[in-house]
This record gives C-alpha cells, structure tokens and sequence, in this order.
C-alpha cells in the first residue's frame, strides 16, 4: 500500500517540475543547425530560478543528443533530461520532428558552460553531427 502512494507522490512532484514557466526556455530547430554545425548562445538566469533547453531531435534516423555536460555542478544542475513526441498532426515541418528537452536549476551566482552533442548512428561508430554550447550567467 506504501509503493502505490510513494509512486504517486514522485509522478506529481515530477510534473509538477516539468510544468514550469516556459519563459526561461530556448528552443532550437533542425533548420538552425543547416548553416552551422555547432550553435553557441548565452542564457541569463536569477539564482534559484530554472531553465530549459530544447532541441529538435529524429531518434528515428539514428540521429540524437547525449547527455548534457556542465563544467561546474555548483552553479547549475541537471534536474531533467527527456524526448518530447512529434505532434500527430503536424501543421509545419518542425512539428514533424520530435523534441529532446533538459531542465537545469540555478543554484548559485556564477558562470558556467552547458556542452550537448549529437551523434548520428552508423555500422561501426557514432559520427559526431552537430553540437550546443550554452554559456550559463547566474545573477
């Protein structure tokens, strides 16, 4: 009777997580990627706030991002890491792709770097694709 409510109790946490404010969100397509391989973009967030990054994603060409890596886990942390479905009526071409999604929390004023990168899965080895870069300011 405890594992029902335990269950329960983590999935409202959980979404209650993933329901926030999307203000803090940037969001990139395939499309921004055509014209260079590697997107760097800085993000400004008050400590204590969080924020997420959101990048287009097809797992179904073999196609997809790695794990998000900081380079100080004292001032930003992974809360979580996720795939967002295409939509299943897609009206444009980017609502055709599905979305990875990672949500970071702001613990402490500072800098930091966020890397993700792409791979592209091939017979023998995964070939480097594309890459993100977010420069992190925390006020």
């Amino acid at each position: 009777m405890l594992k029902p409510l335990i269950a329960t109790t983590f999935l409202l946490i959980f979404l209650a997580a993933c329901t926030e404010d999307t203000s803090n969100a940037i969001e990139f397509q395939c499309y921004d990627f055509l014209d260079q391989n590697h997107i760097i973009t800085e993000i400004s967030v008050e400590k204590g706030n969080q924020f997420s990054i959101i990048l287009c994603a097809n797992p179904t060409t073999g196609f997809r991002w790695g794990a998000a890596t900081t380079d100080n886990d004292n001032i930003v942390i992974n809360l979580y890491s996720g795939f967002i479905c295409p939509a299943s009526s897609p009206e444009s071409e980017s609502e055709k792709l599905g979305r990875n999604v990672w949500v970071f929390q702001a613990i402490d004023k500072g800098k930091c770097i966020i890397d993700i990168d792409s791979s592209v899965a091939r017979e023998t080895s995964q070939e480097s694709y594309w890459s993100f870069t977010a420069n992190v300011i925390v006020k």
